[in-house]
């Protein structure tokens, strides 16, 4: 959880520049097996990128664990209001 809060509190001050909302959701993530600093990388970039790249709009963080093909993994979602990447790419 605090990697995750750590690294959406960097990009918070980039958001509000762009004149977005910025909301984090994160349970309690307990102990993983993961690189450290790996994660804490892309949930950095992720938050980064989301903060610049939407504009007037909304950033959510949401950090969980979860069941996927019934082992249990570190899920983080961000979702914006961003241009996205182009369909056809």
């Amino acid at each position: 959880t605090h990697v995750v809060r750590e690294a959406a509190e960097n990009a918070r001050d980039l958001a509000a520049a762009n004149g977005n909302s910025f909301r984090v959701c994160a349970d309690s993530l307990g102990v993983a097996a993961l690189d450290p600093e790996m994660f804490a990388r892309c949930v950095t970039e992720l938050c980064s990128n989301a903060a610049k790249f939407t504009r007037n709009g909304d950033i959510e963080i949401m950090a969980r664990r979860t069941k996927v093909h019934n082992v249990e993994v570190v899920q983080v979602d961000v979702a914006d209001t961003g241009v996205g990447i182009d369909e056809a790419v």
